[in-house]
C-alpha cells in the first residue's frame, strides 16, 4: 500500500513539471523567432503581459471576497463573539485590502 502512495506522489509530481513545461513551451517559441537577444527578450515579454494580466485580475476578485467574507465574519462575530473572534474579521479585511492594492501596481512596461 506504501508503495502505491509513493507511486502516486511521483505522478504528480511529473505532471506539475509536464505542466511548467507546456506553459514555458510557448515563451520559447516566441524567443525562437528573434536573432538578437533585445528581440528575444521583446518576444518573451508579450506572454509575460498576459500572465501579469491575469494574476493581476485574480487578485482583485479575491480581495473582494475577501473583503465580503471579513464583512460576514463581522456579523458572525456581532452575534456570537466567542464563535468567531475579531482577530479573524482584520485578518481577512488586511488580505482582501493587500490582494485589492496589488491589482494598482503598475507593472506594465
Amino acid at each position: 500500500m506504501k508503495y502505491h502512495n509513493k507511486t502516486v506522489g511521483y505522478l504528480k509530481c511529473y505532471y506539475w513539471v509536464f505542466a511548467a513545461f507546456l506553459l514555458a513551451l510557448p515563451q520559447w517559441v516566441f524567443a525562437r523567432r528573434s536573432q538578437s537577444l533585445g528581440g528575444i527578450a521583446k518576444n518573451l515579454d508579450q506572454p509575460i503581459q498576459g500572465v501579469i494580466g491575469l494574476i493581476q485580475t485574480i487578485c482583485l476578485i479575491a480581495g473582494i471576497g475577501l473583503l465580503i467574507g471579513s464583512v460576514i465574519k463581522y456579523m458572525q462575530h456581532r452575534k456570537n463573539p466567542v464563535e468567531v473572534t475579531l482577530g479573524t474579521v482584520f485578518t481577512l479585511l488586511l488580505v482582501g485590502l493587500a490582494l485589492i492594492a496589488l491589482t494598482f501596481i503598475p507593472l506594465n512596461r
